[in-house]
C-alpha cells in the first residue's frame, strides 16, 4: 500500500496504450545464446539506466533506485547530497526486462518486479553490498504490496499474489485470470487486501479499473469493474483511504475506499495540469509527474483541486515518473534517461530540484583514458566515469552535448557536435574546453596521433585537423570517400577507414595536406567499425555479422586472412564495434551481446566467450583488463573474460598500484598466473597492531608478506600448504604499509578466490607518567640513569635523555631514541660518562620521541609535562633561592622569589635529588611528600617546570 513509509509507485503515468503494453509481455529473445555469460564474469554497471522506480526507507534514510536491472542504494540522510552506498545487478534472463516496480515493505529487504521476468527480494541489510535474497519466476510487470502480500500484474489477464512476509523465501499463494480469454491489465494500487488495477475487458473495451479481492490470498477473485464516465482511465494512485483516477484527460476522480470492494466517488475536478496521469498521495497532497513537470496538487476538497506549485527544472532528456516520499520537505522522483531527481517541495508553492543524478539508458560510444571511461549518450551528453573500483563506478562529470562521437587520448577529449571540440581532461571532474573548429560534414568517428586528429565524416570522407594548439586548430587536409566513412584508426603513416559498402580504405597520411588512397578491400556488406593492431586490421561488417581480419603489412595490398561470424549473423546479430587487446577481439553486437574472439591465429579466429542479454550492445572499449560496453537500454556494463582470470582488484601487481583495503572487511582476489603478485595498501594509525590473515583456496599454497613505506620487508608468513597465513605486527607510523600475496613456487588458481582481511588493534595511551631516576654510581663515578616505561607491555617507545648543570638548562642530549619494553620496569639504562661536567649537581629530563600511544617513530620531540601545578606567588612569603627540604618534609607549600631559583629535595651534595625550578617568574607550588616519587629522595626525580 502507498503510504508515507512505503511510497514507491510504478512509473507509468499514462496507459492509453494498454493494447501495446499487453503485447510487450510476450516478446521473445531473439539471441541465439542463453542469457548471461559464457566464460564472462559480469563485474558491475559503470552506468545504469534508465531509471523507472524509486523507494525510500525512512528508518535508515536510504533511497533505493531501480535502473534497468540494477538496484542502487544511496545514503539520503542529507537529501540534497546523496552518496552511493552499493549496487546489485539482477542477472540476465530470457527476456531481460527492466525493473518495472519496486516497493519497500519494511525490514531489511526491497521487493522488485522485473518485466516479463519475475519477482526479486533484495537484502539491503548491508547497504554497501546488497544481495539477491530470493526470486520467483512469476513474470509480470506492475506490482504493489499491501501488508505482506504482493499483487503482480502477470500476462495480459492475470493477477498473481505472492507472500513476501519472509523475504528470504518468497511464496506464490494464488492467482486470478480474467475468464473468456480477453483482457489487458496495467498499473495497480494495493490497499486493504484488494488490488485496483487499470485494465480493459477486451482490446477495444474502455480502460477501467478491475477490483481484485485478495483477502484470501490463495483464492483471489474479481469483485468489481470500475468505469469512469469521463473516458479511459489514464492514471491511478492511492493510499489506504483514497483512490485517484485520471480519466480521459478530462477529470481527476477521487474515490473513498472505506468499502474496499465497492469504492464510492468522493468528488472530481478538471485536472489542474494538462496530461495528468498518476498521482502519488501524501495525505491530501498529491504529487503528479507529467512529462517534464512535477505538479503538487491540494485535493483536500475532492471537488475543488488546487495547483499548489510545479517545477520543470529537470534534464530535458528525462521524463518525470515514479515518486517516493522522502524526509520532510523532500521527494525523490524517477526520470527515465534523466536518472532520478531530488525535489525540495517546501514550500509547495515553489518546489525546486535539490539534486540531479543522471542514469542515461542508451550509450552509443565509449572511449577510455586510464581509469576514466567516457560514455556518449546520444542527445544527452558525455559521462566521465571513474572505474578505478569497478564495483563502485562513479560519475565524476558530465558534458551536456548532442555529440555524435567521442575520443579520448591522454589528457585530451575530442568530440563533435555542431563543431569539432577539444577539452582538457587532466582533471576529469572538471573538463575544460580548449578550442573548437567548425568543419563541414557530420563527424562520425575520431582518432588522434602526433598532434593531428583524423575525422571520419560520412559522405565527406576523411579530414585531418592540426590539434597541436587546440585554441588555433585548422583543417590541414582531406580526402573524399567512395561511400560513407563511419570509422577511422591511425597507425604509423596510414589512416584506415571503414567505408560502409566499400569496405576498408587505406590512406597514406605522410603528407597530411594531401592524404592519398593507397589500398582498399571490399567487404561482403557494410563495414561499420574497425581496429588496427600490428599488421592486422579488424573490420566489423554489420549485416553479414562478420569480423574480418585483414593483413595490412603492405598497405597497398591488404589481404583477407581470416574471419569470424557472429551466431546471429543478419539483422538479429549485427557487429557494431570492435576493439582488440592482446590476442582477444571484443565485439559489441546488436542482438548478439558481447563476443570475445581469440585472434592469436588470424587465419582461424575462434570465439572463447560471450555475454548475451536482450539488450543491444552498441559500443565496446578495453580498460585495465575489462571490457566496458555501451548498450541501447542498459547503460554501460563492465565485463571480464574468465580466461583472463577475473580479479576485481587488478591491476595491483606492484607497490604503486596497491589496492587500498579497510580493516574488518573481507576481500576475495585471485592469483591469476605464476607471475601474479597482488598488492594491497593499509594506512594505519601509528602504534596500531595489524592482524592480517590470508586464506588460500583449497589445495593452493600462497604466502603473505608485509612491507613498510620504503618497500622494505618487515614480516612474512610462509606456512606450507593451504592453511591460513597470519601476520601480527605493531606499526610505528602511518605507512602506508603494503600487503603482498604471492603463490608459493609459482602456484596460482585462475578460478578460485583467496580471502584476505585484517583487524587493527588500536594502541592504548600511556598508563602512567615517565620517570627518570638514578641508581648508584658505577665504578668510574659515572651516573647511571634509568627510565621507567609508562606504556603497555610489549610496546616500544623511543625516549631522549637530557642533562644540564642547572635546573633551567641549557640541556644537552645524552641519549637519543632509546628503546624500552614492558610496563613498570626500569629498563632503559644509560651511563652518563660526562656527568662530572656538571660540577656538584646534574639535572636530567626525558622526552618521548613520539608520544602517540607509546609507539616508536619519527616526529619532533614532545616534552612530557610532569611539572607540579605552578601559580604566581600572589604575595605569599617567598623563600630565597636554594633552600633544602628535609627527607621528612611532606606536602608543604614553597615559593621561590625569582626566575632561576630552585628548591632542592634531597641531599644537595649528591646527584640523588629532586629539584623544583622557577623558570619565568616568582612562583609557588605544593611540594609532594618527600621522599618524592619513586625510590625516595635518594633516588629522587628531577622535574623541570616550563
Amino acid at each position: 500500500m502507498r503510504r508515507r513509509s512505503n511510497p514507491a509507485r510504478p512509473s507509468i503515468p499514462v496507459l492509453a496504450c494498454l493494447g501495446l503494453c499487453g503485447l510487450l509481455a510476450v516478446i521473445t529473445n531473439s539471441a541465439a545464446d542463453v542469457p548471461g555469460g559464457t566464460n564472462i564474469d559480469f563485474a558491475s554497471k559503470a552506468l545504469v539506466g534508465p531509471t523507472f522506480v524509486v523507494a525510500y526507507n525512512p528508518t535508515t534514510q536510504h533511497l533505493y533506485v531501480g535502473s534497468q536491472r540494477v538496484v542502487s542504494v544511496y545514503n539520503a540522510i542529507n537529501p540534497a547530497s546523496l552518496s552511493l552506498l552499493g549496487r546489485v545487478a539482477i542477472p540476465p534472463s530470457t527476456y531481460d526486462g527492466a525493473i518495472f516496480s519496486m516497493d519497500y515493505p519494511g525490514g531489511d529487504h526491497v521487493i522488485v518486479s522485473v518485466r516479463s521476468d519475475g519477482l526479486y527480494s533484495i537484502d539491503v541489510t548491508d547497504p554497501t553490498s546488497p544481495l539477491i535474497a530470493d526470486s520467483l519466476a512469476v513474470g509480470g510487470s506492475y506490482m504493489d504490496i499491501d501488508g505482506t502480500v504482493a499483487f503482480i500484474a502477470v500476462s495480459p489477464r492475470t493477477v498473481t499474489l505472492v507472500d513476501v512476509s519472509d523475504p528470504e523465501n518468497l511464496a506464490l499463494t494464488g492467482s486470478w485470470t480474467k475468464p473468456g480469454g480477453e483482457g489487458l491489465n496495467g498499473p495497480l494500487v494495493a490497499a486493504n487486501g484488494h488490488a485496483y488495477m487499470m485494465a480493459q475487458d477486451g482490446l477495444f473495451a474502455p480502460v477501467g479499473v478491475w477490483v481484485i479481492d485478495g483477502t484470501n490470498p490463495s483464492a483471489p477473485t474479481q469483485v468489481n469493474n470500475l468505469l469512469s464516465g469521463w473516458g479511459d482511465v489514464h492514471g491511478i494512485g492511492g493510499d489506504d483511504s483514497r483512490l485517484y483516477l485520471a480519466s480521459g484527460g478530462l477529470r481527476l476522480e477521487i474515490l473513498d475506499l472505506s468499502t474496499p470492494a465497492s469504492p464510492t466517488l468522493l468528488g472530481s475536478d478538471t485536472p489542474v495540469i494538462s496530461g495528468l496521469g498518476s498521482i502519488f498521495p501524501d495525505g491530501t497532497t498529491g504529487y503528479a509527474p507529467v512529462g517534464d513537470t512535477l505538479a503538487i496538487i491540494d485535493t483536500s476538497d475532492p471537488n475543488d483541486h488546487v495547483l499548489l506549485g510545479s517545477t520543470s527544472d529537470f534534464p530535458s532528456y528525462g521524463v518525470a515518473g515514479d515518486v517516493a516520499l522522502g524526509p520532510a520537505g523532500f521527494i525523490f522522483m524517477a526520470a527515465g534517461d534523466g536518472g532520478f531527481q531530488v525535489v525540495d517541495v517546501s514550500p509547495a508553492s515553489t518546489p525546486s530540484v535539490a539534486g540531479s543524478y543522471p542514469t542515461p539508458g542508451e550509450i552509443s560510444e565509449v572511449t577510455v583514458s586510464g581509469a576514466i571511461a567516457y560514455y556518449l549518450s546520444t542527445g544527452i551528453g558525455i559521462f566521465a566515469v571513474d572505474n578505478t573500483n569497478v564495483d563502485r563506478s562513479e560519475i565524476v562529470s558530465v558534458i551536456e552535448t548532442s555529440a555524435s562521437t567521442v575520443h579520448a587520448d591522454g589528457d585530451r577529449l575530442y568530440y563533435a557536435d555542431s563543431a569539432f571540440r577539444v577539452s582538457d581532461i587532466t582533471d576529469p571532474t572538471s573538463p575544460t574546453e580548449l578550442g573548437n573548429l567548425t568543419v563541414s560534414g557530420g563527424i562520425l568517428a575520431i582518432d588522434t596521433a602526433a598532434g593531428r586528429a583524423y575525422l571520419a565524416k560520412g559522405l565527406s570522407g576523411l579530414s585531418i585537423v592540426d590539434v597541436s594548439d587546440p585554441a588555433a586548430m585548422s583543417e590541414v587536409g582531406s580526402a573524399p570517400a567512395s561511400d560513407v566513412a563511419v570509422d577511422v584508426k591511425v597507425l604509423g603513416s596510414h589512416a584506415y577507414v571503414a567505408n560502409r559498402s566499400d569496405g576498408l580504405a587505406i590512406y597514406d597520411v605522410t603528407n597530411p595536406a594531401s592524404p592519398a588512397l593507397v589500398g582498399s578491400l571490399d567487404t561482403p556488406d557494410s563495414a561499420v567499425a574497425l581496429d588496427v593492431v600490428g599488421r592486422y586490421a579488424y573490420v566489423a561488417t554489420e549485416f553479414s555479422g562478420l569480423l574480418q581480419i585483414i593483413d595490412v603489412l603492405d598497405p597497398t595490398n591488404p589481404i583477407l586472412v581470416g574471419q569470424y561470424t557472429t551466431p546471429g549473423a543478419g539483422f538479429a546479430g549485427r557487429p557494431l564495434d570492435v576493439v582488440v587487446a592482446g590476442d582477444l577481439a571484443y565485439i559489441a553486437s546488436n542482438g548478439d551481446g558481447l563476443r570475445v574472439v581469440d585472434v592469436f591465429s588470424p587465419v582461424a579466429p575462434v570465439e572463447v566467450a560471450s555475454y548475451v542479454t536482450e539488450d543491444n550492445f552498441l559500443a565496446v572499449a578495453y580498460q585495465l583488463g575489462y571490457a566496458t560496453t555501451g548498450e541501447r537500454d542498459g547503460g554501460a556494463s563492465i565485463l571480464h573474460y574468465v580466461g583472463g582470470c577475473f580479479d576485481p582488484f587488478e591491476p595491483n601487481d606492484d607497490f604503486a598500484s596497491a589496492f587500498p583495503i579497510s580493516d574488518a572487511a573481507v576481500y576475495s582476489p585471485k592469483i591469476c598466473d605464476q607471475n601474479d603478485l597482488d598488492h594491497f595498501s593499509i594506512v594505519p594509525v601509528p602504534g596500531d597492531t595489524l592482524d592480517i590473515t590470508m586464506q588460500p583456496p583449497p589445495g593452493r599454497d600462497y604466502n603473505l608478506f608485509l612491507y613498510d613505506a620504503q618497500e622494505t620487508l618487515i614480516d612474512a608468513s610462509v606456512t606450507s600448504g593451504d592453511s591460513a597465513e597470519n601476520i601480527v605486527q605493531l606499526v610505528p607510523d602511518a605507512g602506508p604499509y603494503t600487503v603482498q600475496v604471492a603463490g608459493a613456487a609459482g602456484q596460482f588458481d585462475s578460478s578460485l578466490f583467496y580471502t584476505l582481511f585484517y583487524f587493527r588493534q588500536a594502541c592504548e595511551p600511556p598508563a602512567q607518567e615517565v620517570y627518570v631516576y638514578t641508581s648508584d654510581f658505577d665504578e668510574n663515578s659515572n651516573v647511571v640513569l634509568f627510565v621507567q616505561d609508562p606504556n603497555q607491555a610489549g610496546t616500544v617507545t623511543g625516549y631522549n635523555l637530557y642533562r644540564a648543570p642547572h635546573p633551567i638548562g641549557p640541556y644537552d642530549l645524552i641519549g637519543e631514541n632509546l628503546d624500552d619494553f614492558d610496563q613498570g620496569e626500569p629498563n632503559i639504562q644509560l651511563v652518563d660518562v660526562d656527568s662530572a661536567s656538571c660540577g656538584s649537581l646534574c639535572y636530567y629530563k626525558v622526552t618521548a620521541v613520539n608520544g602517540t600511544c607509546g609507539a616508536e617513530g619519527p616526529g619532533a620531540p614532545e616534552p612530557l609535562d610532569l611539572c607540579p601545578s605552578v601559580t604566581p606567588c600572589n604575595g605569599e612569603s617567598c623563600v630565597s633561592s636554594g633552600p633544602s627540604i628535609g627527607s621528612s618534609d611532606t606536602g608543604l607549600t614553597a615559593c621561590l622569589d625569582s626566575p632561576g631559583s630552585a628548591l632542592i629535595c634531597g641531599n644537595q651534595t649528591t646527584v640523588h635529588v629532586a629539584t623544583y625550578g622557577c623558570v619565568d617568574a616568582p612562583c609557588c607550588f605544593t611540594v609532594p611528600a618527600c621522599p618524592c616519587f619513586i625510590g625516595g629522595c635518594a633516588d629522587g626525580t628531577y622535574l623541570e617546570c616550563q
